[in-house]
């Protein structure tokens, strides 16, 4: 068996991956698929440097959309033989790419709400939404609150707010 190569990268051949950049920004322009079965005789990736540098013979690039955004690039290379990627294979990785994107979207938004948690502990601490009997702010009716007794302490400092003006946030407090 061949090894399997995978990397996920940020941008085209970040950290040294050696990948044909014309296809993959072909594909992530187009939204189409390219498949060569021998990419080093291609008329389209004849011109494309890393194809012929490498010698690359299948070649396979695929887009990953969902709900019609490109999420991302599926590339495929085998240096090995010629037409490695049959119509079955196609098919079967469109499917795969088609999870991959709704995954990836998934992840994305989970990735956002928990960032909209966090920013919104910044402001509403967790300790007040427990008080009310809630875990998140989503859950807070308007107007709702609990009655409590409460200590307050009032202290008047005489010229207080005049000398805590000339000083930063971090010294007053």
């Amino acid at each position: 068996a061949l090894p399997i190569y995978v990397r996920v990268l940020d941008e085209v051949a970040a950290d040294g991956f050696d990948v044909a950049e014309a296809v993959v920004r072909l594909v992530a322009r187009t939204t189409e698929t390219v498949i060569a079965a021998r990419a080093v005789d291609d008329p389209t990736l004849r011109a494309d440097e890393t194809v012929q540098r490498r010698g690359i013979r299948s070649l396979m690039c695929l887009p990953l959309v969902n709900q019609g955004t490109l999420q991302g690039v599926l590339y495929f290379e085998n240096n090995q033989v010629d037409g490695a990627f049959t119509p079955q294979r196609r098919r079967l990785l469109q499917v795969l790419s088609s999870q991959a994107a709704s995954a990836l979207e998934k992840a994305r938004l989970h990735d956002a709400q928990q960032r909209l948690i966090a920013a919104q502990h910044k402001f509403v601490p967790v300790q007040f939404l427990q008080s009310l009997g809630h875990t998140n702010l989503f859950d807070v009716e308007l107007g709702e609150g609990v009655d409590r007794d409460v200590d307050i302490l009032f202290t008047d400092i005489r010229k207080f707010t005049t000398h805590v003006e000339k000083m930063s946030p971090g010294e007053a407090v």
